[in-house]
């Protein structure tokens, strides 16, 4: 699966204010998480990269 993909499946079944760690090697993610996350309603807190590692932080927005 795709990185960006898996994610935005996985922050849907969240509750609102949690955060989903993604971890992966793929190095399209560094493009597609950035873009996708917020493009969908969600916010980027935080990425880092070591080595080929990428980690990516997202929130779920809390509910208005």
């Amino acid at each position: 699966t795709v990185p960006a993909v898996a994610a935005l499946d996985a922050l849907a079944e969240l509750p609102p204010g949690a955060v989903l760690e993604v971890i992966t090697d793929c190095p399209q993610s560094v493009n597609s998480i950035p873009l996708e996350a917020p493009r969908h309603g969600y916010e980027l807190l935080a990425q880092r990269q070591e080595g080929p590692t990428l980690r990516f932080y997202i929130r779920v927005p809390e509910s208005e």
